[in-house]
């Protein structure tokens, strides 16, 4: 398949947006009400999800095998270590980060795993799980993603309200609409001309929650924010909120990366995010331990150039290493 520059861009956009926000955010979290600007790094991930999955036309076995072997062989080496560390200076087995790897079971519990980024591994694996099963065959209209935005703002808010807002984070129906607008933009020819109007959608998309948030301020929980005026609404309001900065937000990085080249570098961070993704906060932590007392502005160009092009790096030497992608060969000859 030719390779399109803008998977790579949008891939190592959203992970410096995750990074960022995990390590230096406190500067700019605040100011993409209601989610936290973070979040749109995952829906750029969603998105590039989504348009892959679109094009593959594997036996379903091979797909699974293909998309989950590495996120779960990276995500149980890392909660190995983990736990090791934890053990070897006093602390408890954090095992909570093998939650994700057990079919997400992380996604029933209304917190994050010790090591909080993995929650991401979880809602990964029902995402293909579901795709495989039920949804390979789905072709998204305009008419489909508005009624799949609509029941994805009414999830939401229910599940924030009745069950707690990290399950209704990590559930997969907080990422439909980015996921099935990258279905959507997959079943596409590659030169598709999109009409104007859908930037200037998406732009508006953008701006109506950032501006509410100007005159009706949003509290600060995590990992939605509720606009207070809205009262007993607040849920679905905010939910509307983040559906619209999600997908608006989305299209916006999409149709702005589809006019960028090839870039060595991109390609090399893009390469190495599932790395970066599992190891940038335990590396964080443990950096913390060392700079935490520095000024904010001090710490935040090493936290960044380690935590992200640094990770990159020991990324590539664990895969030239450990070799994922042979073993990942061996078990689909195994299995026929």
């Amino acid at each position: 398949m030719t390779r399109l520059p803008f998977i790579d861009w949008m891939k190592a956009t959203g992970m410096g947006l995750i990074v960022f926000g995990h390590v230096v955010g406190g500067v700019s979290n605040m100011l993409t009400p209601p989610i936290y600007q973070k979040q749109l790094g995952v829906a750029f991930f969603l998105f590039v999800t989504g348009f892959t999955l679109s094009r593959d036309t594997k036996p379903a076995r091979q797909i699974i095998v293909n998309r989950l072997f590495e996120i779960v062989f990276v995500g149980a080496l890392f909660a190995v270590l983990s736990t090791a560390g934890s053990l070897a200076t006093g602390g408890g087995g954090q095992l909570s980060n093998y939650l994700p790897l057990a079919l997400g079971a992380n996604v029933a519990l209304n917190h994050f795993p010790a090591n909080p980024t993995t929650w991401y591994i979880g809602t990964y694996i029902h995402v293909i799980l579901l795709w495989v099963a039920a949804a390979r065959g789905i072709r998204p209209t305009a008419a489909l993603l508005v009624a799949v935005a609509l029941g994805e703002v009414l999830v939401r808010a229910g599940l924030w309200t009745t069950a707690g807002g990290f399950i209704a984070y990590m559930a997969f129906t907080n990422w439909l609409s980015v996921f099935l607008l990258g279905v959507y933009a997959g079943q596409r020819p590659d030169d598709t001309r999109y009409a104007a109007w859908t930037t200037g959608l998406a732009l508006g998309a953008v701006v109506l929650p950032l501006a509410l948030g100007l005159v009706a301020p949003f509290d600060d929980n995590f990992p939605f924010r509720a606009l207070t005026a809205a009262g007993a609404f607040a849920p679905v309001v905010s939910s509307v909120g983040v559906s619209l900065l999600y997908a608006g937000a989305t299209w916006l990085m999409f149709r702005g990366a589809s006019m960028l080249g090839r870039s060595r570098v991109v390609e090399f961070l893009s390469a190495q995010t599932l790395i970066i993704f599992v190891a940038h906060m335990p590396l964080y932590y443990a950096l913390m331990g060392v700079i935490g007392d520095w000024p904010r502005t001090a710490r935040a160009v090493p936290l960044m150039l380690l935590c992200y092009p640094g990770l990159a790096v020991v990324g590539a030497w664990l895969y030239r290493g450990l070799r994922p992608h042979q073993w990942r060969a061996r078990l689909l000859q195994r299995l026929g």
